[in-house]
């Protein structure tokens, strides 16, 4: 999406508030990605822990 695109999807958010964040994204995607790639480890072991009752009940 480009700025004008969430600008027109969020009319309660202002231009110069989009651009900051995503500056604030660019700026910390390391991290963010570090983030995001820990949360999906985390769900791959809670999904292999815990397996879907409802999966195993249609088969």
């Amino acid at each position: 999406m480009t700025p004008d695109e969430i600008i027109d999807a969020h009319p309660q958010v202002s231009l110069e508030a989009v651009h900051d964040a995503l500056s604030f994204y660019y700026e910390n995607i390391e991290s963010f990605d570090s983030e995001i790639s820990a949360r999906r480890d985390n769900l791959r072991k809670a999904a292999l822990k815990f397996p879907s009752k409802l999966k195993a009940a249609i088969g």
